[in-house]
């Protein structure tokens, strides 16, 4: 099977063109927000995967689970990694305007057919200007 090398969910990404160098911006620990739902602009989920010489050409299939406390099943991204003929592979979720309805940790997950390789938390809370109780 393919091995993780990373995982992040950040702001943005930005890959230079000559060196395919990767830079990310704004790793994403913690989220404030004044009231629910709360929308974020746009967050991308980055994976980077290392092919053995004998798995090259195989099919694979990366998945970005995201789970949240006001959600009762998670929401599946799926990404299929085939046919690649590249021993290194980086894999971009990006999502547009997600939207969250309760405070507490918001859970992403990458998945490697079906199988969990690693989780990334950001923890959504109230932000301090506003009093919890209402």
């Amino acid at each position: 099977m393919p091995e993780l090398e990373y995982f992040l969910v950040a702001e943005s990404i930005s890959v230079d063109q000559e060196t395919n160098r990767v830079s990310i911006f704004n790793v994403l620990e913690e989220l404030q927000a004044d009231s629910l739902p709360f929308v974020y602009p746009s967050l991308i989920a980055i994976s980077s995967w290392n092919l053995a010489k004998d798995e090259l050409g195989g099919d694979f299939q990366v998945m970005l689970r995201v789970n949240s406390p006001a959600q009762e099943s998670p929401f599946d991204y799926p990404i299929n990694l085939s046919r690649e003929r590249r021993r290194r592979h980086r894999i971009y979720h990006r999502l547009i305007g997600p939207s969250f309805h309760a405070f507490g940790d918001l859970k992403f997950e990458v998945l490697l057919n079906g199988e969990h390789r690693a989780s990334h938390i950001i923890s959504l809370i109230q932000s301090d200007d506003k009093d919890p109780q209402g």
